[in-house]
């Protein structure tokens, strides 16, 4: 196997999502040991190999990343080591990679969640919760109704943004290209 500056970045990548989706389903955690060195490493690998080129792909790929995901924490969706794993990814894999990456990761989560949904019989239950949070959001002077953490889904998110990130990486590496894009 011949060495090449993009095969230091694509081996963190895979490492990470590898250790970050095992922690998040056995111990339903992403560890700051594993994101923070990651997304340190990303920017300092693509800015040594790639100059400055490598640094702004790398920044905004963070960027991009991490806030998406933090817009999706504000609204309790997800926890914040899933916000941080994907600003690594980001930093790692950097701009464009990073949109199709947050795009299959999104549609894993869902599709868990959505199984899971079923699977505990409470799909319909959810729906009119989130009709109810929808409906009382944007109509003034109508009483929200307050979720209850505790009856909150967990859905292991690491998960799904290794394996959504996987796909992106399996796509354009052995397909040179994005379905989405």
């Amino acid at each position: 196997m011949t060495s090449t500056p993009d095969t230091f970045p694509d081996l963190i990548l895979l490492a990470l999502l590898v250790a970050s989706g095992y922690t998040d389903i056995r111990y339903h955690k992403i560890f700051n040991a594993l994101t923070l060195p990651a997304l340190a490493l990303g920017l300092i690998l693509n800015t040594a190999f790639f100059g400055l080129a490598g640094a702004r792909s790398s920044g905004v790929g963070f960027l991009v990343g991490f806030g998406v995901f933090f817009l999706i924490y504000l609204w309790g969706g997800i926890g914040g080591g899933d916000v941080k794993l994907v600003g690594a990814v980001g930093a790692i894999a950097g701009y464009p990679f990073i949109v199709p990456a947050i795009f299959y990761s999104i549609l894993i989560g869902g599709a868990m969640a959505l199984i899971e949904l079923v699977w505990q019989k409470r799909l319909i239950r959810s729906l009119k919760n989130i009709f109810i949070t929808v409906f009382t959001f944007f109509i003034p002077k109508t009483t929200t109704i307050p979720l209850d953490p505790a009856e909150s889904l967990k859905v292991p998110y690491g998960f799904a943004i290794a394996a959504g990130t996987l796909w992106a990486w399996v796509e354009s590496h052995f397909f040179n290209r994005f379905l989405i894009l």
